[in-house]
């Protein structure tokens, strides 16, 4: 099975230079946990619920005066849509991510997986 097959490709996309405060308010309208931080369609980095808790709550940051760019995680770890989800398992487990961009050859963002996404599979990782 590839990771085309099962990531989702209804993806909530910041700018580098938004406020924390509009990445925060997208990530709840949306009911997720993590944004792709992009400029273009170049991923740049990504945000997680996380991220907001310990880069600017616990720091007694200004949510409003805060740019996504100054908590993101760049570059993050990716994969291609025909990655195998075994493979994409493994990644996560590696690099201790939850969450997998996954990026076409071309540089464009097609989605993201995530491990609630493959419950049984990382249970079989070793």
């Amino acid at each position: 099975m590839k990771v085309e097959e099962i990531m989702t490709r209804e993806l909530v996309c910041v700018e580098p230079q938004m406020s924390v405060v509009e990445a925060a308010k997208r990530m709840k309208s949306a009911n997720i946990h993590a944004v792709l931080v992009v400029e273009g369609e170049r991923l740049v980095g990504i945000v997680v619920d996380r991220d907001l808790v310990l880069k600017v709550l616990a720091e007694e940051r200004d949510p409003r005066r805060t740019a996504v760019e100054e908590i993101m995680s760049p570059d993050p770890v990716t994969v291609e849509p025909e990655t195998d989800v075994i493979e994409a398992a493994r990644l996560m487990k590696r690099h201790r991510v939850s969450r997998l961009p996954v990026v076409e050859r071309s540089g464009r963002v097609a989605g993201i997986v995530s491990e609630v996404d493959l419950p049984t599979i990382l249970s079989r990782i070793e």
